[in-house]
Formats: C-alpha cells, sequence, structure tokens
C-alpha cells in the first residue's frame, strides 16, 4: 500500500459519547467521519508526492519515472490506500460493557462496525476513482502509541479500557479486530 491512515475505534466511541450518542450506531458514525479525515489524508499526501515526482530536479521524480516494461516504478493512481483500525474490542467495550469474547452480542456489534466501515471503503473508492481497502492495523506500537495518547485527551473514558498498566506506562489497546490477549479463548476459537 501506498500508506497507512489509521483509525482509533476506541476514539470514535469517546467522541460519540462526548457526542450524547454512547451506543453502537454513534460510534459507528464517529469511525466513518474519521474514515473521511484519513482519505483526506491520503489524498493529500499523493497530491504531495505527486509534485515531488513531476520533474527532472524534483526529490523523487526517479521513482516516478518509467520502468524497462514502460510501467512507472510508483504509480499513485494504481497504488492502494490502505484505512487501518485499531481497538474494535476496546470500543465495543467501551459502548456496551462487553468485550468481544464475551458474548455473542458483543461479536455481533463488533461486525457490524466492521461492516459499515467495509462498505465506506468501497464508497471512498469509488468517490476518488482510487483502492482504498480496510486493513488491520498490525503494529503493536501503534497500539500503544494511541492508546496513550487517548489518555491525554480522554482520560476517564480511555482509563476503563485500555489494557496493560496504567501505573507502569504499559498501557495499549487490543491489536485490530482481535480479542483481548488474555481472553480465555483457545487458539482454535481465536480463528474462528
Amino acid at each position: 500500500g501506498f500508506q497507512n491512515v489509521t483509525v482509533t475505534l476506541p476514539q470514535a466511541a469517546f467522541r460519540a459519547e462526548r457526542n450524547g450518542a454512547k451506543s453502537i450506531e454513534g460510534m459507528i458514525e464517529e469511525a466513518l467521519a474519521m474514515m473521511d479525515v484519513a482519505m483526506e489524508a491520503h489524498i493529500q499526501k499523493r497530491d504531495n508526492t505527486k509534485r515531488m515526482m513531476d520533474g527532472p530536479g524534483r526529490p523523487l521524480w526517479q521513482i516516478g519515472k518509467d520502468s524497462m516494461d514502460g510501467t512507472p516504478y510508483v504509480s499513485l493512481e494504481d497504488s492502494t490506500y490502505i484505512i487501518g483500525l485499531i481497538g474494535l474490542n476496546d470500543a465495543i467495550q467501551f459502548v456496551s460493557g462487553t468485550q468481544l469474547h464475551q458474548n455473542e452480542q458483543a461479536m455481533e456489534q463488533g461486525l457490524r462496525v466492521i461492516a459499515a466501515m467495509f462498505l465506506k471503503a468501497r464508497k471512498l473508492s469509488e468517490k476518488h476513482g482510487l483502492k482504498v481497502t480496510l486493513e488491520e492495523t498490525p503494529a503493536e506500537s501503534a497500539a500503544r502509541r494511541l492508546a496513550k495518547s487517548d489518555l491525554i485527551y480522554f482520560n476517564k473514558q480511555a482509563a476503563t479500557v485500555v489494557k496493560g498498566s496504567i501505573e507502569n506506562d504499559t498501557v495499549f489497546y487490543t491489536n485490530s479486530v482481535h480479542l483481548a490477549p488474555d481472553a480465555p479463548v483457545d487458539l482454535v476459537e481465536r480463528i474462528r
């Protein structure tokens, strides 16, 4: 992918509460709005990169040139623009009071969120004529950094769902759509 811009789902839930809509619907609305911002970031980066590839003397001119087979080394129009996600489990926990592994309703709510985001990614792809995908953000460093940031800007809310220890500064959000790492669920069930 050309780049990954990540949507922090717990923050979508916190914003929904701040707007008086602490519900799955409110969280979905906020997550979809965050996807619009993520797409704006993709377009800004694409446009800036395109300017830097424009011609001789530009910093990225070489990667925009055609290779031996006649195609450019990097084609901004053919690249994949990734919208990542972190913390589905934590967001569902904040809104419903239960984590994904704790009951079927929580899992169904999680699926509703991801389905809405998937459809939004398809609409963004059609609107902008670019390949936009919704993908897991696998970086543990991002899960930690985003949780720490939310503890600053949404302290009361984030403190109720971050994993790890606030006192020991080891907080993090659950990776992407995964179950909490300490959930009492065996490997086969996690894969399902």
